[in-house]
């Protein structure tokens, strides 16, 4: 909502602002000191604060509070405003808007609590526990027994310092094991000494249960490290025994006995523990998609039921709620397509680029309809590659062509090849918006954009999954630009020769 406010005079509010505060129309304070009576008492002083520097021409006005509304109830307000001067310098008017943001302080708060009772759950545990990234596995959790045990603050254990922790003599096969658990999406079950606070190493039992998503993508790996330096002793005392003192019969009977019952308690905690943990992971593998599915068919619901009643605005904001659960829909997809990348194998075979390039011109006839786009398409090789994949590599290509020449009343995209290095290095130019270079290095990174997103759509995920697709054909991928003066893709691929 925007409001007006004459700083000698009264508040003018456009929009709705009444019916949302449950009054009747007319009924929402119009006079500052009316409206600053409705401000929550922890809140005032920091808004009158923020009104004052703004007036004092010293800090902006951008902030959260908390306003009543008539049935007593708290709603959330982000506010933003900035006063207007006269030639002298002095304020007089202001202007700024507000966006009530309740439900989302609410949906925030519900998952801090959540978050709140794994971290409970997770600390109250006697094992050390641990999670990564699915992508990368790189480690970006390490629990406060993990901390303690070790000695050493957390964050100079992350990505993959921890590994400095393990043992020497036990790093490589405890990194072999890994490699082939995360390679496969299979548990990881290992046993290596880590090193104590006070440098001694002890024997801990670890075993990591991957989380995945409804489409079965790992996201997440779930790890705990049981200290087994008892049950690793006792093994070695019952080795020792049977090799030098076979006439200990007793001796080796308490022992066993008392093995036995350690590992019973033992293998009953891990047994739980990983009962909870598979839990978990079913859990958020299969509600991923859920709250959107419920929101998009809510929102469509009340379009469809309802949609004759509601006012503009209202209807405004359903369809920013359908648009925002279908963007996060594509997000989840063009996720799971990237991940199934580094799964597929090639179907390598022997074609010509330039159909390729056909077929994806051909597919993006919808998005340049209406458009006066002026094509330059050169000669391009023949290839040993999968032609699937390579579709989707001109595809994403031309499609950001398409997207970042749309401010142009003229725009050229333009596609070629030469040989380089004995290799066939092609290229998609435009004469588009363009980049700064010092980005650069972010341009193939996931969710990574150099582009306002209401300014330039999309997921942030196309140029990972071509520099993906390059780098299985054994080739590069890089980006030429300057801002407004357009960009240039190039990519190359090994060549068996000819042109089409």
């Amino acid at each position: 909502m925007v409001y007006e406010w004459d700083l000698k005079t009264a508040l003018i509010w456009y929009g709705d602002v009444d019916s949302l505060m449950g009054y009747p129309a007319g009924g929402f304070p119009r006079t500052l000191d009316a409206w600053a009576a409705t401000l929550h008492p922890d809140d005032l002083p920091r808004v009158s604060a923020a009104i004052d520097g703004q007036l004092k021409g010293a800090v902006p006005y951008a902030l959260e509070y908390r306003i009543a509304a008539r049935d007593g109830g708290w709603r959330w307000w982000s506010a933003r405003g900035t006063a207007l001067r006269d030639e002298l310098g002095e304020p007089r008017r202001w202007i700024g808007a507000v966006t009530d943001i309740t439900e989302r302080r609410k949906s925030h708060e519900a998952l801090r609590e959540s978050e709140t009772r794994l971290r409970e759950l997770t600390e109250s545990l006697p094992q050390l526990i641990w999670t990564c990234r699915g992508d990368d596995g790189t480690c970006d959790y390490l629990s406060p027994q993990w901390v303690a045990y070790t000695g050493i603050p957390e964050a100079e254990q992350l990505g993959f310092r921890w590994l400095e922790q393990v043992h020497p003599d036990d790093r490589d096969p405890t990194v072999a094991v890994w490699n082939a658990a995360a390679a496969s999406g299979s548990v990881f079950d290992a046993e290596f000494r880590i090193r104590r606070n006070d440098g001694v190493h002890r024997w801990f039992k670890t075993r990591a249960l991957p989380l995945r998503d409804g489409e079965g993508r790992v996201v997440k790996w779930f790890g705990t490290s049981t200290d087994i330096e008892d049950q690793k002793g006792a093994e070695e005392q019952l080795r020792k025994a049977l090799a030098g003192l076979t006439a200990a019969k007793d001796e080796v009977s308490r022992l066993n006995e008392g093995l036995e019952r350690r590992v019973g308690e033992r293998t009953a905690e891990l047994n739980a523990i990983n009962s909870e943990l598979e839990a978990f992971t079913y859990s958020v593998s299969h509600d991923l998609r859920a709250p959107l599915r419920q929101a998009d068919g809510f929102a469509k619901i009340l379009l469809d039921d309802y949609g004759p009643k509601l006012d503009d605005q209202a209807l405004h904001y359903l369809e920013r709620v359908r648009q925002g659960t279908r963007f996060m829909g594509q997000l989840i997809d063009e996720l799971l397509s990237f991940s199934r990348l580094g799964r597929r194998e090639l179907a390598r075979q022997t074609i010509g680029l330039g159909k390729v390039l056909q077929e994806a011109i051909e597919d993006l006839k919808p998005a340049v309809e209406g458009r006066r786009i002026e094509w330059h398409i050169g000669q391009l090789p023949w290839v040993e590659c999968d032609s699937i994949m390579m579709r989707q590599v001109f595809t994403n290509l031309l499609s950001n062509a398409i997207k970042f020449t749309r401010p142009r009343e003229n725009a050229v995209i333009e596609v070629g090849s030469a040989t380089a290095d004995g290799c066939p290095e092609l290229w998609v130019r435009d004469n588009g918006v363009g980049f700064s270079m010092k980005y650069a290095d972010k341009l193939f990174t996931v969710f990574q954009r150099l582009h306002r997103q209401e300014d330039f759509e999309g997921t942030g995920i196309g140029l990972a999954i071509v520099q993906r697709i390059i780098h299985k054909h054994g080739g590069r991928v890089w980006a030429e630009s300057e801002v407004d003066k357009g960009s240039t893709f190039h990519f190359t691929l090994p060549a068996i020769g000819g042109e089409q």
